[in-house]
């Protein structure tokens, strides 16, 4: 447990390094170097936002079942099940590839990317994207993600920063950006693909039974199906803003969505070893360990994730004065961003539990309901003949959607595993971390003697004041057991 514990460690420095270049970068580099441009920025969202929505489904389901088959089978064994799920993604890459060839104009149009050429970064995005994250299933089964988590994270997000730099400095026009923007894709899935190497990545296409096969391409299958469903809900918000309300109005829903979603750090930086402890759990059949993972990882991400949103909404309105004229007023699209993702991250281990339980197909029937349910509510929600709630319809419906699923995700771990989830301390956590970003952002000084340096110190107070009074509350309260169980004893 302790490789595990040193492992989200290093993941979530590198998060966080990753979160603070991809903040400056969002907040104040970006509106910046686009200022004449948004839609430019917008179609490198919406590019984007495709490939994160196809790579998953190209996987199909690889890096999932790679994880839990793993602790199954010898060495030889590996190896045949990682050759095994290379074949579906490499059929469905060129399957994709001969969509886009066979009628570049028309998916341009029905992509809303603009021009054909721009298909084609979308597509090597989608290749680069997919192969990062097969090695990525790879190093999971080896409890190797710190560095998969680096160029994940910090080196694509301190990529992306240091290329919107030149291009604001007028060192290249757009075209360039876009090749230089794949080309940090295409430098991190290169790391990625020595690190294997380097890990003794072995790939055999022959020695499975034919029902081994089976039984690994049936899960794979499902979690794919799962998966597709999923990344659907992640990134149809964006492309709908983009469809219904125009390339202009993303960069602003961006922001927003980037502000709340650094609520997921705490989460981000667990997943890669959640998966692999979670499979090797289900294979010794230990029901006992899954409960403990499950309780811990929720209450931990519970109060850590909480942490992250008050802070985020206690220094909201000093960062709202910061931002650009056309990027304010974004309060309540962050808060509600935020939420969903506090959402997500406390349903703890949840996630990968079902997924890796011989009833993974209810994550399918949970995760399709969402597809079904997401689209039509932001579509009400958006349209002027709707609810006209524009870019903050978008996240009201994922809020909504993402919340009913994870009800429905905590009743069925119920029922299959008789793992509970919520208990006092849940409800008090929630309760206290409400408190606190009420008061952070009702109270807001004036120290216009200052100057310019005014928010940023009241940015600074008002972060350490929350932290003090969430890590007083969680001390006070007994909220973090695992956290005092491991770095001291409380007394008294």
């Amino acid at each position: 447990m302790a490789k595990v514990s040193t492992q989200a460690i290093r993941n979530f420095a590198s998060v966080f390094i990753g979160t603070g270049a991809g903040a400056l970068n969002t907040l104040v580099v970006l509106p910046w170097a686009f200022s004449s441009s948004l839609a430019d920025w917008g179609l490198v969202r919406v590019i984007t936002a495709w490939a994160l929505l196809f790579s998953p489904i190209a996987l199909f389901g690889a890096s999932t079942t790679m994880v839990r088959f793993s602790p199954r089978f010898n060495r030889d064994d590996k190896a045949r099940l990682a050759g095994l799920l290379t074949i579906p993604a490499i059929v469905l890459l060129i399957l994709f590839g001969l969509v886009l060839a066979a009628a570049p104009e028309h998916m341009s149009v029905l992509l809303g990317v603009k021009t054909s050429s721009n298909i084609w970064w979308l597509y090597a995005l989608t290749v680069l994207i997919s192969v990062r994250g097969y090695l990525g299933g790879f190093l999971a089964t080896r409890l190797k993600t710190s560095g998969f988590t680096f160029f994940r994270e910090s080196f694509v997000k301190l990529g992306y920063l240091v290329i919107t730099l030149l291009f604001g400095w007028g060192t290249f026009n757009f075209q360039t950006f876009l090749i230089a923007y794949v080309g940090i894709y295409a430098a991190s899935t290169a790391a990625v693909i020595l690190q294997a190497w380097a890990n003794q990545i072995s790939l055999k296409w022959r020695g499975f039974s034919s029902k081994a096969r089976r039984e690994i391409m049936a899960y794979a299958g499902g979690i794919i199906l799962a998966g597709s469903a999923s990344s659907i809900v992640l990134q149809i918000d964006v492309l709908m803003v983009g469809h219904m309300l125009g390339l202009e109005a993303v960069p602003v829903f961006t922001i927003a969505l980037f502000i709340g979603a650094v609520v997921l750090m705490p989460a981000k930086s667990w997943e890669p070893v959640l998966r692999p402890i979670v499979a090797e759990a289900f294979t010794k059949g230990d029901v006992k360990e899954l409960e403990r993972i499950h309780s811990s990882t929720h209450h931990m991400l519970l109060l850590s994730s909480g942490w992250v949103l008050v802070c985020v909404m206690a220094i909201m309105p000093q960062i709202d004065a910061l931002l650009p004229v056309k990027f304010q007023g974004l309060a309540s699209i962050v808060l509600v961003s935020g939420l969903a993702k506090w959402v997500l991250s406390l349903g703890g281990g949840s996630r990968y539990i079902l997924a890796q339980s011989p009833q993974y197909r209810s994550v399918i029937w949970i995760n399709w309901g969402m597809v079904v349910a997401v689209i039509p509510l932001n579509y009400w929600f958006m349209h002027p003949g709707g609810l006209d709630l524009g870019i903050f319809g978008a996240a009201a419906a994922s809020l909504a959607v993402i919340c009913s699923a994870e009800t429905v995700r905590q009743i069925l771990l119920h029922r299959y595993l008789k793992i509970h989830t919520f208990t006092w301390r849940s409800i008090l956590t929630s309760a206290l971390l409400g408190v606190i970003a009420w008061g952070g952002w009702s109270v807001n000084p004036e120290l216009s003697s200052w100057g310019t340096w005014a928010p940023w110190i009241i940015i600074a107070a008002k972060s350490f004041l929350a932290t003090a009074a969430i890590a007083s509350a969680a001390w006070a309260f007994n909220l973090a057991p695992e956290l005092v169980a491991k770095y001291g004893r409380r007394k008294g």
